[in-house]
């Protein structure tokens, strides 16, 4: 059998399986939704939107350094875990 057709037919095997209403359906549902409860119960409580910056008072707080020259035209860059930029 082809690769892909048996990937297919695997992949459309489990989609009709999923789509199907067993039995214990419900029960698992109850079960599903009894887990996340607790698990947001150990989340800390929502605290609300911070209160706006007053612009006076950020006005001082960064400062942009020189430009820097680049052996290639950076599209996108990632901050690595050790502080170095990664760019390509």
């Amino acid at each position: 059998m082809n690769p892909s057709r048996a990937f297919t037919t695997v992949l459309l095997s489990a989609v009709l399986s999923l789509s199907a209403n067993p039995a214990g359906a419900d029960e698992t549902h109850a079960q599903d939704d009894a887990f996340f409860a607790a698990a947001a119960a150990l989340l800390p409580a929502f605290q609300g939107v911070p209160e706006p910056v007053d612009p006076a008072e950020s006005q001082n707080a960064g400062k942009w350094d020189a430009p820097l020259s680049l052996p290639h035209v950076p599209v996108t860059a990632a901050n690595l875990p050790d502080g170095r930029i990664l760019t390509y």
